[in-house]
């Protein structure tokens, strides 16, 4: 007698069909062993039925219960209720592009599936769908062979909308949401410290000056404890710099940051605001923007002028792995990355 533990899958609308896999009959009076039928599905991902050409990595996992060999144990199933389902099969699969090949054993012997669910991440977005149905599989099949291992099926992922919304909605096309620093340029954006450049693009590789550094610390500090900061800033009041004229856009932020101590300049006189900043001179001005303690530091060695401010980052864990040195020019990305563990202690 053979047997086959399936039903039909009821599918939901706008959910992920699943990849196909081949289920052969199998004898119950063969050896324990499990028994596995090899498929080659042809996996589709479409939205609104246009071809998706990004990757796609995901889950399936089935739940049920094992029934093993024993008196009676054919054809013999549990009472719904008197069992929590175990995940009795599983695969994981990654599709790089759209018509990619997948090769997977489904594993049937002695295995109940009461339902299968399926968790997946494409462009860092993360989707789930729960109760897909009974059995692992759903589409078209063909046999190139004798055997039920020379199946081969194909199947259609139809991706959520919403899915690809949060991806389209995002403004900045050279950020994307596996990148390092994606949560925290968004924090930036969402808030309005940033806007971008005109083509579309954030460019987080690119470093940074001094004047746009001193611009997004003073956006945020405008929103936090320092609100009221309503300073005269002109020529004539003494306090811009010998290369800051008053006519620059960050005339005033360079000002604001004489008034409140935050910089100092260099001995010659000049601010500099188009020098690429470090990681030194970027912790001394946010530390001190944002009105952190500094801590007395003693050491046998000698300390350098910016140890108490990187300290202080330190602590904060508001240091980007990707920084080496305090001499690092730090990228736009990291400057974000800065403000935002700082803004979200």
């Amino acid at each position: 007698m053979n047997v086959l533990f399936l039903n039909t899958i009821n599918m939901k609308k706008a959910l992920f069909a699943v990849v196909v896999f081949a289920l052969g009959i199998f004898v119950p009076f063969v050896a324990m062993a499990d028994t596995s039928n090899p498929t080659t599905t042809n996996v589709y991902f479409e939205s609104n039925g246009e071809p998706y050409e990004g990757s796609v990595d995901y889950t399936v996992n089935c739940y049920g219960y094992t029934e093993w060999p024993g008196d009676e144990w054919f054809g013999v199933g549990l009472e719904e209720g008197t069992y929590t389902p175990e995940v009795v099969y599983s695969y994981s699969a990654s599709c790089p592009e759209y018509g990619c090949e997948i090769q997977e054993d489904y594993y049937m012997n002695y295995r109940h599936i009461d339902y299968c669910d399926l968790e997946g991440t494409t462009n860092g977005v993360s989707f789930s769908i729960s109760d897909f149905g009974d059995i692992p599989y759903t589409g078209s099949c063909s046999y190139e062979g004798e055997y039920e291992e020379d199946r081969i099926c194909d199947t259609y992922f139809e991706i959520p909308a919403d899915v690809i919304s949060d991806m389209t909605d995002y403004p900045f096309s050279d950020v994307s949401y596996t990148d390092t620093n994606y949560d925290a340029i968004t924090y930036l954006y969402e808030n309005g410290f940033v806007e971008g450049y005109s083509d579309g693009t954030y460019k987080p590789d690119n470093t940074i000056n001094r004047a746009e550094f001193l611009k997004i610390v003073f956006e945020v500090l405008m929103t936090r404890d320092h609100a009221d900061m309503d300073v005269t800033c002109d020529a004539e009041n003494g306090m811009l710099f010998s290369d800051v004229s008053d006519d620059e856009w960050y005339s005033g932020y360079v000002c604001k940051a004489v008034y409140y101590d935050i910089v100092e300049g260099y001995p010659d006189g000049s601010f500099k605001p188009g020098q690429e900043i470090n990681f030194a001179e970027a912790a001394k001005m946010i530390v001190l923007a944002f009105g952190y303690d500094l801590p007395l530091l003693y050491d046998d060695v000698a300390m350098e002028w910016y140890d108490t401010y990187l300290y202080v980052l330190e602590q904060k864990n508001a240091v980007p792995e990707s920084i080496d040195s305090p001499a690092d020019f730090i990228t736009r990305g990291e400057m974000a990355e800065i403000v935002y563990l700082l803004s979200n202690e």
